[in-house]
């Protein structure tokens, strides 16, 4: 049984606190995914349980972040 990762927001200024619930695996994929591809400067924060994770990111640059991963991963797949 595959587990999905959770994700939600909530804002936070004219930032987003971004929360990520899964397993450790995919929380970091997705995290240095952002990270990687400018999607935030910010470090990844644990709330302490090991399997809800948070960081904070302007919503336009994940956004931006996001649509530069799916075109790279369709790219890749032609």
């Amino acid at each position: 049984m595959k587990q999905n990762l959770k994700i939600t927001y909530e804002t936070f200024g004219e930032s987003h606190a971004y929360l990520l619930e899964g397993n450790l695996k995919q929380i970091n994929h997705f995290f240095n995914s952002i990270y990687n591809w400018g999607g935030t400067n910010g470090k990844l924060h644990d709330m302490g349980n090991g399997k809800a994770f948070y960081f904070y990111a302007h919503p336009d640059d994940v956004m931006k972040a996001l649509t530069r991963i799916a075109i790279h991963s369709l790219t890749n797949k032609i």
